[in-house]
This record gives C-alpha cells, sequence and structure tokens, in this order.
C-alpha cells in the first residue's frame, strides 16, 4: 500500500475478524506532509488503511447476490429461516437463551438448533 503523496505504508495487524489487513504511515511522516489536512486530517497516529484480505470473494459474493437470482434466492431463504426460528419459539419454548455469556448463547443455540433438525422430520410424518 502506498499514500498519494508515494509513501509506503506498513502491514501493522489483521482486524477482529481476520478479514482485513491494516497498514500505516509513519506519524512523523504524517504530520510533516503537506498532503495531512486533506488524506488525515484528524489522525495523530499517521495514516491508515484497511484493506479486506479476500478482495475477490467479495467481490463475487456481492455480484451474486446483486444479480435477479440472488435476490430471489435471498427472500426465499429468509423465508425459510424466519420459519425454522418461528419454530424454535413455538415447539421448544425458546424465548431467550437460558446461559451466560456469548460462548454459552452459541452452545445453547447449536443445541437448539441440532434439537430442531432431528424433530422436523418427526413434525412432518405427524402433521
Amino acid at each position: 500500500m502506498v499514500c498519494p503523496v508515494g509513501v509506503r505504508l506498513k502491514r501493522r495487524k489483521l482486524n477482529k475478524n481476520g478479514t482485513a489487513m491494516t497498514y500505516q504511515a509513519k506519524a512523523s511522516v504524517c504530520l510533516e506532509c503537506s498532503h495531512k489536512p486533506q488524506c488525515s486530517p484528524t489522525s495523530s497516529t499517521g495514516r491508515y488503511v484497511n484493506r479486506p484480505l479476500y478482495e475477490n470473494v467479495l467481490k463475487r459474493v456481492t455480484d451474486r447476490v446483486a444479480s435477479e437470482a440472488g435476490k430471489r434466492h435471498l427472500q426465499a431463504r429468509s423465508v425459510v429461516t424466519e420459519g425454522a426460528i418461528g419454530r424454535l419459539v413455538s415447539l421448544l419454548h425458546w424465548r431467550r437463551c437460558c446461559t451466560w455469556g456469548e460462548a454459552g448463547a452459541q452452545a445453547e443455540t447449536l443445541w437448539r438448533q441440532i434439537g430442531h433438525n432431528l424433530m422436523w422430520p418427526f413434525r412432518e410424518s405427524c402433521g
């Protein structure tokens, strides 16, 4: 990565999700630069840019979702998903999680999904 005036930005870190890399210039270089008011007016640490690691994959997914077939598929998926959540709420009496913390909520969600998947064929044959 290179800033608008040609200064090389160094790789610094991955974001929390591990999906983007942060590139940053030295603060001393940015503070002395004549383009700082336009480039990074409020930064005291130097210009930084986040760049997705999987940019080509993101582009393909964005194009696919924006297509007419993608919009129809997304609509159908939302109907199916809402139906599954409705069944979890009504059949399994899942109004809220009974565990504490993110890990507990994820584990509870997984167990309820497994229970839902096991119950679904039975419900259709009895219904």
